[in-house]
């Protein structure tokens, strides 16, 4: 039985990998079984942060021991401070209808690195969300 599953979830990831290759690159549309999250990095002033890396954490908070090296993803932010997560099922959690994921934005002051902010949403397959995230100036 647990054969038949591990075949079944192989030819759905198959597929869904064979589909997304050949669909349109529309970022507003998750592809198939995957999802989009949209990021926007703001100071304390509320004025958008261009050129600065958010990092993605699958399933893991991020606290001050979290480094960017761990990240399963990371995007630049745009001129308008926005990055772009396209996540395919893979980067989903396959047997579980969502997955819990955690953005970050990292400093660096001298040879130490720290989290400058961070937040983290719930998100199923095929949905798309946005989330803010406030660094200091």
């Amino acid at each position: 039985m647990k054969k038949i599953l591990f075949l079944s979830l192989f030819i759905v990831a198959a597929a869904a990998i064979g589909f997304s290759s050949c669909s349109d690159d529309d970022d507003d549309d998750p592809s198939f079984l995957g999802a989009n999250v949209t990021v926007k990095v703001t100071n304390a002033l509320g004025i958008v942060q261009s050129g600065k890396t958010v990092y993605m954490y699958k399933d893991t908070p991020v606290t001050e021991a979290t480094v960017p090296g761990d990240a399963k993803k990371m995007a630049i932010t745009d001129d308008n401070g926005i990055a772009k997560f396209s996540l395919n099922l893979t980067e989903l959690n396959v047997l579980e209808s969502q997955t819990n994921l955690y953005f970050a934005v990292f400093y660096t002051l001298g040879d130490k690195t720290a989290v400058a902010g961070t937040e983290g949403i719930t998100i199923k397959r095929n949905e798309s969300k946005e989330l803010e995230i406030k660094i200091p100036l």
